[in-house]
């Protein structure tokens, strides 16, 4: 029900009543509320009829519910499968020096680079024979057995050696104090640059002595007897 029509029924029920009496007293004015009685009623049943036809009409639908597509949706799983593949060592860091340095060299020329840079930076322990203790690093021959007691001059003039020759870069140089050419040490350090046979030896950073072992190699005394 509209405002309009409310308003227009309780002026005909005012009109009703004023129209009664009216014809009580008969005062004249009986006909006169009785019209405008009449006209509240038209206005009234007018205002009904509005109102229903404007009224909106109900449905039974209801909304369906859609899922959302999702256009060029791109997944990062295979990249970062990749990423993590390509961080894998390609080569073992607990072994020792020799088997180390030897699963390096028995690699294509052209693939040692990559095997070596999957591993740089990581900390490796290995033992070798001291062929010389500087102020700051500590000049190791890695395969004890194949030593004569050359010195690191003669090596690294030669360079035939060079390639199984760690040179170890301390942070403390008081580890240093005491080692001796022959002696057998245990050290560890993070891989910095990779031997070459004949080319260039190996190097290791913020490196540590381990342990140490005084003993001199039959190749080591046979040298000096020489």
């Amino acid at each position: 029900m509209t405002a309009i029509a409310l308003i227009a029924l309780l002026a005909f029920f005012v009109f009703f009543v004023l129209w009664a009496t009216a014809l009580i007293r008969k005062n004249g004015k009986a006909k006169k509320m009785f019209l405008f009685g009449l006209a509240a009623l038209l206005v009234f049943i007018i205002g009904i009829s509005v109102a229903d036809t404007q009224k909106p009409a109900e449905t039974n639908s209801k909304p369906v519910a859609t899922t959302p597509v999702k256009e060029n949706e791109v997944t990062t799983e295979p990249v970062q499968k990749e990423q993590t593949n390509d961080k894998k060592p390609l080569i073992g860091t607990s072994l020792p020096f020799d088997k180390f340095s030897s699963a390096l060299f028995t690699l294509p020329v052209s693939k040692q680079g990559e095997a070596f840079d999957s591993v740089r930076n990581q900390v490796v322990s290995w033992s070798g024979v001291v062929i010389e203790a500087g102020s700051s690093s500590l000049y190791v021959y890695g395969k004890p057995a194949d030593y004569n007691g050359e010195s690191w001059s003669d090596i690294s003039a030669e360079k035939k050696k060079l390639g199984d020759v760690i040179v170890v870069k301390v942070s403390d140089r008081s580890e240093l104090n005491g080692l001796n050419p022959g002696d057998v040490v245990t050290f560890k350090g993070e891989l910095g640059s990779r031997g070459a046979k004949g080319e260039a030896n190996w190097k290791l950073y913020n490196g540590k002595i381990e342990g140490r072992t005084v003993a001199e190699s039959p190749n080591l005394e046979n040298h000096y007897q020489s």
